[in-house]
């Protein structure tokens, strides 16, 4: 709920992820060793806190949080979303957070596939989103510092 929230917010700002600046600050779409630090620099000023960002994080959290619940396996992550292109940015929001975000394995698959759907249809790369926060994630300190979850 709160990482759709804070999607509903970049959207409000007009803040959209900028690949082309991110890529010339940060030279590799990875981070290199060694230069770590102009890679993080170049996600904070580029990525960090946009839809695209956001709409990762709603993905890694539902991952995250079906891992907890069900383990490792991730088999029945497959499956079609319900999701309409006809809606705004946040009645699309609320449609995610009202009806499919649920403790159960269907609910969070269908959330996920549906998160997918939304990004594809704002022309977004779910997929390379969620794996530059996820590099820019092992950055940060565990629990972000002093975060109970």
């Amino acid at each position: 709920m709160t990482e759709v929230s804070e999607a509903i917010n970049a959207d409000r700002k007009g803040k959209r992820a900028q690949l082309d600046k991110f890529m010339n600050g940060a030279k590799t779409i990875m981070p290199k060793k060694g230069h770590e630090e102009t890679w993080i620099l170049a996600f904070s000023e580029n990525i960090k806190d946009t839809v695209e960002d956001e709409l990762a994080d709603v993905v890694i959290r539902l991952l995250d949080m079906s891992q907890a619940i069900y383990g490792n396996d991730m088999e029945w992550l497959a499956t079609p979303s319900k999701f309409s292109e006809k809606k705004s940015f946040t009645e699309t929001a609320w449609k995610l957070t009202s009806k499919h975000l649920n403790w159960d394995q269907y609910s969070i698959r269908e959330s996920i596939a549906y998160v997918n759907d939304w990004a594809e249809s704002l022309g977004i790369s779910l997929q390379l989103h969620i794996k530059l926060k996820m590099a820019y994630n092992q950055f940060r300190p565990y629990k972000h510092g002093n975060k109970k979850y």
